[in-house]
């Protein structure tokens, strides 16, 4: 996925040089990568000329992260307005969130918090008491090498994948891999990033 941050770090610059360039300051640079703050069209335009990005790209990806900054600053209001398949996306999302490496390092870590407004161990018990063979401690978040997410339950063999939708907010690559196994290796990598074999 694309990220201002990630067009800067290609071109090797800093927030403080793009800031110098731009006539502006590396605070400023910041809140935009992290999409904290609307891009103004002569700033997205001296921006993209700067990276080397075409505008459109540039733009695409600012609005991808000021959608993923709206949706964990407001996870916390949700967290108390949702319930079952709800609980388990806004979880799923955020844990995408704090493993993507487009995402600012800064962004990664509010929604780690954030995602503790969510707790899925009820849903799951829920789940768990509707069909006994539902490991309720097992879930896992898992990407696939076409950048689709999924909710991975290791304990069956083979584990239970479901693809996971997420409003406008998930931005599938792709048809999904199914429902029987992740493509690839036969192993997958948790909301936590930790290789697991599937």
């Amino acid at each position: 996925m694309d990220s201002i941050q990630l067009f800067r770090e290609r071109k090797r610059l800093t927030q403080e040089r793009v800031a110098e360039l731009l006539g502006t300051t590396q605070s400023v640079v910041s809140k935009v990568e992290r999409g904290e703050v609307d891009l103004q069209p002569n700033v997205a335009k001296n921006l993209a000329v700067v990276l080397n990005v075409p505008e459109r790209r540039l733009m695409a990806a600012h609005k991808r992260m000021r959608e993923i900054n709206e949706a964990v600053t407001q996870a916390p209001v949700v967290a108390r307005n949702v319930t079952g398949d709800e609980v388990l996306k806004w979880a799923s999302r955020l844990a995408q969130v704090e493993v993507d490496s487009a995402v600012p390092p800064a962004l990664r870590k509010r929604a780690g918090k954030a995602r503790e407004h969510f707790d899925v161990k009820p849903v799951l018990a829920a789940m768990k008491s509707t069909d006994p063979d539902i490991d309720a401690t097992g879930f896992r978040v898992a990407k696939d090498g076409d950048g689709n997410w999924y909710l991975v339950d290791p304990s069956t063999d083979p584990p239970t994948i479901s693809p996971v939708q997420f409003g406008d907010l998930v931005q599938q690559q792709g048809q999904p891999a199914g429902s029987k196994a992740v493509k690839g290796s036969g192993s997958y990598r948790d909301g936590f990033g930790h290789k697991r074999k599937g």
